[in-house]
């Protein structure tokens, strides 16, 4: 997973090292087994260090998760620009979504973002970052969508990225490189959509 924390790299913070290591413990071992021993040698700083940015458990889980997503929806937003600023066309759309799921690549990474997700279940503080996690998924499916002249793009694009996470899932579990699966699954629900449109006009 592409946060891993060097406890020998003078150049990120203490803070920031915490953090990744915390999102690296969940994708290894899970939420239910994180301590603040492990979490302090796995960043090379103390536990005093550990303490001082962060006090308690949920605060670590909350700022990890943040952090996440705040990561995740930069790079899905950069998606989307080449796309709004039509630098990007059709003949790309399967690059895209390899891009797009350039995270999905690494089981690691999609186990923390799984267990993650479930934790906002128990941890009603964390939505607001899921929620904007999502909101910048449906936002580069919407975009993509309209690309590929599908008249709801608002309305359908949830169902692509669920369709994706479920496709990341099937990743973990299987081991299988899908990233064309997707792309075909995805072209075939704008074609439906766009046979829909014309049905109902």
């Amino acid at each position: 997973m592409s946060t891993a924390a060097d406890p020998e790299d003078p150049v990120v913070a203490p803070r920031d090292r915490i953090l990744r290591a915390v999102l690296d413990l969940v994708a290894e071992h899970g939420i239910g087994a994180l301590s603040h021993r492990q979490i302090a040698a796995h960043a090379g700083v103390s536990l005093g260090t550990l303490s001082y940015h962060f006090p308690d458990r949920p605060a670590l889980l909350r700022e990890s998760l943040r952090l996440f997503a705040s990561e995740e929806v930069a790079r899905i937003e950069s998606v989307g620009r080449g796309l709004r600023s039509g630098e990007h066309g059709l003949d790309d759309l399967g690059g895209l979504v390899t891009q797009a799921m350039a995270g999905a690549a690494d089981v690691a990474y999609v186990v923390a973002q799984f267990e993650l997700y479930l934790h906002v279940t128990r941890d009603a503080d964390l939505r607001d970052a899921v929620i904007e996690c999502q909101r910048a998924y449906d936002d580069l499916a919407e975009e993509a969508l309209r690309l590929l002249g599908v008249h709801d793009p608002e309305g359908i694009a949830p169902l692509v990225v669920s369709m994706a996470d479920g496709l990341a899932l099937r990743r973990v579990l299987s081991g299988d490189e899908n990233s064309a699966m997707l792309t075909r699954a995805f072209l075939l629900i704008a074609a439906g959509a766009r046979a829909e449109a014309d049905a109902r006009s």
